[in-house]
């Protein structure tokens, strides 16, 4: 494969990897661009998996990422930062912007909404094939009688949860 796009790419944001990276960084192929509306603010360690996955081994070990640049970074953010730690983290953070900016490409919303068209929303009623109209009918029911069961319980959060949750997949 030659080129991997993931939209919704701040979905990526687990440094510490999860099952969906881990597949996709298993995906042999020459490049990688993710796409996000969400930018990630203030979380290292999410701007870190994110740009892991686009450019591997650009910020080098996560360990070694977090000692350069995540720790000074944010002591010198901290308020009871010491004048040098602040140098140190302002000198940080510009160093991590530069190396960062060369494959980084980021638009603003006035810059979008300059070159863009505006949004077009449509519904669309589909009805449902039979065999999608049983599976929902028999999550429908199979949900109902637990939240009815959970909510004269104790569990009347879980179960509300567990229905919206069910109500989701639906």
């Amino acid at each position: 494969v030659g080129l991997l796009v993931c939209d919704e790419g701040h979905r990526l944001k687990n440094s510490d990897g999860n099952q969906t990276i881990a597949a996709l960084a298993a995906c042999p192929c020459r490049r990688r661009v993710i796409l996000t509306g969400t930018p990630i603010q203030n979380r290292l360690d999410e701007f870190y998996a994110c740009c892991s996955f686009v450019n591997p081994d650009v910020l080098g070990p996560l360990n070694v990422f977090r000692r350069v640049f995540q720790t000074p970074i944010q002591r010198g953010r901290d308020k009871s930062a010491s004048p040098e730690e602040q140098a140190i983290g302002a000198e940080r953070s510009k160093e991590l912007s530069r190396v960062s900016t060369q494959f980084i490409l980021r638009r603003t919303q006035r810059i979008l909404d300059r070159y863009l068209p505006s949004k077009t929303e449509s519904c669309v009623f589909c009805r449902p094939t039979a065999l999608q109209l049983r599976l929902y009918r028999a999550v429908l029911a199979k949900t109902s009688a637990r939240y009815a069961a959970s909510a004269r319980g104790s569990a009347g959060g879980a179960a509300a949860a567990e229905a919206r949750t069910a109500v989701g997949l639906l």
